[in-house]
């Protein structure tokens, strides 16, 4: 009975990754879109299914014998990374991860292979049906952009199968999105291709010295995304925070959508003491996860969110109020 119920159940996995310095307690900046986002997920979901034609060991109230078409209950998991630079006390190691993506305790790769990770351990091998929701903002969703197309490229690692994953990442990387036939050969058994659901991302902006390193995912959305969104900054002028966008897809089934909404960096994907405009990016994105994948989200936590428009929020855009620090001093980005 338990691998009955193992092999029908799905869960619809939540990766979300912040941008640099911030995390979701609120002690470093305000919360990102990223955060409330990763709040308002409902423990529990709806899903459209179908019970197997001929399968009446399933004792539930969906039916047997003919094929049911029903919704069913599915299990929402979040998985919460905080931003490149938040774990470190010091300012100059927090400041130098901030601007380079590196560092001790958080870095780019650290966190994409820390949600990889996550990813593996929680999906459903037996039923193959989970759904893998990926959300970033800033450099939180350029780390969430290179996990994608990692699993494009690769898939994932059984439990197992993970003592391997740092050199079939470093495969990857040094192959610019191509890992080596023969070390996929080798863990064949070990790894499963499988499809994301939705790739959702705020001004995505990659670290600096990362671009080149990773210039091979910059602007293509991954073959194996069925649903990619992105919320651009229409009035960020900096060259620090020039948007990565997609300019290529290489799925032929995938929906792609990129909307530029009014406001600077921060504007788009949360942070500022006013987060009126950011609001309007965040439900948004809400409206078109829930569409794409049918998640659930708590309304009521998504209204504790909601800010109205002030007129302070209509300053210069591309400005960042009370600050004239450069990148490596700008918190909330």
């Amino acid at each position: 009975m338990r691998s009955m119920v193992e092999r029908c159940e799905k869960k619809r996995l939540f990766v979300c990754c912040d941008g640099t310095w911030q995390n979701a307690s609120g002690s470093v900046a305000p919360l990102t879109n990223v955060a409330k986002l990763a709040r308002a997920v409902y423990r529990l979901g709806e899903d459209h299914f179908q019970v197997p034609e001929g399968d009446h060991n399933i004792d539930t109230d969906w039916g047997s014998g003919a094929e049911h078409d029903r919704y069913g209950v599915v299990r929402q998991i979040v998985y919460y990374s905080s931003g490149v630079g938040a774990a470190s006390s010091l300012w100059s190691d927090s400041s130098f991860a901030g601007a380079t993506g590196k560092g001790n305790k958080t870095g780019l790769t650290k966190n994409m292979l820390d949600a990889y990770c996550f990813i593996c351990n929680n999906y459903n091998f037996l039923s193959l049906q989970d759904e893998i929701i990926l959300v970033g903002f800033s450099r939180g969703a350029f780390t969430v952009r290179c996990l994608a197309h990692f699993i494009s490229a690769f898939g994932l690692l059984r439990r197992k199968g993970l003592v391997f994953l740092r050199k079939v990442y470093r495969s990857w990387k040094e192959g610019e999105g191509i890992i080596n036939p023969k070390l996929l050969d080798a863990l064949h058994q070990l790894y499963y291709p499988v499809r994301i659901k939705v790739l959702a991302e705020w001004d995505t902006v990659s670290a600096m010295g990362c671009r080149n390193k990773f210039s091979f995912v910059n602007s293509s959305v991954p073959e194996k995304v069925d649903h990619a969104f992105l919320a651009l900054s229409l009035h960020e002028k900096r060259k620090s925070f020039q948007p990565e966008l997609w300019k290529t897809t290489a799925g032929k089934y995938t929906t792609v959508e990129q909307c530029a909404f009014t406001g600077c960096h921060s504007d788009i994907g949360g942070g500022n003491r006013d987060p009126g405009l950011s609001t309007v990016a965040l439900l948004w994105m809400v409206s078109k996860i829930r569409r794409a994948s049918s998640a659930k989200f708590d309304d009521a936590t998504l209204l504790q969110f909601l800010t109205p428009l002030q007129e302070k929020s209509l300053r210069p855009w591309g400005k960042p109020p009370m600050r004239l620090w450069n990148l490596a001093s700008t918190k909330g980005t």
